[in-house]
């Protein structure tokens, strides 16, 4: 899972009432209401399997400055989805054996 939230970088949100978007890399601001749903796809591999894709889709803007496409929700929430999506995935091989 980390190396998944490592792979997508995602916008940081300042202030408590009102959210200020800055871009990760450079700190340019973003503007989230030009969101738009992006797939963001990581290559993984669990030991004794074989390497797969994992792809996930999240509402996310492009920065500004520098172009580079970011997350727009919030930390708690990505780490949530993530390990929600995860859940789904694996769950969608079938049945489990444990030998």
């Amino acid at each position: 899972m980390f190396r998944l939230t490592r792979a997508i970088s995602y916008a940081t949100a300042k202030g408590f009432r009102t959210k200020l978007w800055s871009c990760a890399a450079c700190n340019g601001p973003i503007d989230p209401s030009l969101e738009r749903n992006e797939t963001f796809s990581v290559p993984l591999s669990l030991q004794g399997t074989y390497q797969f894709l994992a792809q996930l889709t999240m509402p996310a803007a492009t920065c500004g400055a520098c172009g580079r496409i970011q997350v727009t929700a919030n930390e708690r929430a990505l780490n949530s989805d993530i390990a929600d999506a995860l859940i789904a995935a694996f769950d969608s091989f079938g049945p489990y054996y444990q030998w």
